[in-house]
């Protein structure tokens, strides 16, 4: 009868430790569930940044000009219409991804992008309803560093394909 119960103990014992409720020691520590989302960082460009420019007219855009970099990019969007124009770039980090300026202003602000060596291209476009439909699009291409940038375009202007 103790040889019965001897194995009866064992076979229950293997089966609890199989099973993953096996006794915990005196020193173990309950588990607890993670439930709420841990917030991520975003991730921003570090790189030096840059400047570039352009002229936004009803119904388009002209005259970009500048160095794109990775970092900080000062923009600035000189309005030669009447209508309220912006110049969006939608992978932007961070919050703000457009500088708007009312008709005949201009208007200066910054945009975090990314850059790589040869160049990343990003779409920019103004977002007022009807204003990118008309053709207000273009190119931007965004370099690495201020060598890669005194190397390439900054980008057509033209409607991206």
């Amino acid at each position: 009868m103790r040889r019965r119960h001897l194995i009866t103990t064992a076979t229950a014992a293997a089966a609890m430790l199989l099973a993953g409720c096996a006794p915990s020691s005196p020193e173990a520590i309950d588990a607890v569930a993670i439930t709420e989302e841990r917030a991520e960082d975003p991730v921003i460009p570090t790189g030096p940044g840059g400047s570039f420019s352009i002229v936004a007219f009803d119904l388009g855009f002209r005259d970009l000009e500048g160095q794109a970099i990775d970092g900080p990019n000062e923009v600035t969007i000189e309005n030669a219409g009447d209508a309220e124009h912006n110049i969006r770039i939608d992978q932007a980090a961070g919050d703000n991804l457009k500088v708007t300026a009312l008709g005949g202003e201009t208007q200066t602000g910054e945009l975090q992008l990314f850059g790589q060596p040869g160049g990343l291209e990003y779409v920019y476009y103004c977002d007022i309803p009807g204003h990118r439909a008309a053709g207000m699009e273009g190119t931007l291409i965004v370099y690495a560093d201020e060598a890669g940038a005194a190397e390439g375009p900054i980008g057509p202007t033209e409607p991206a394909a």
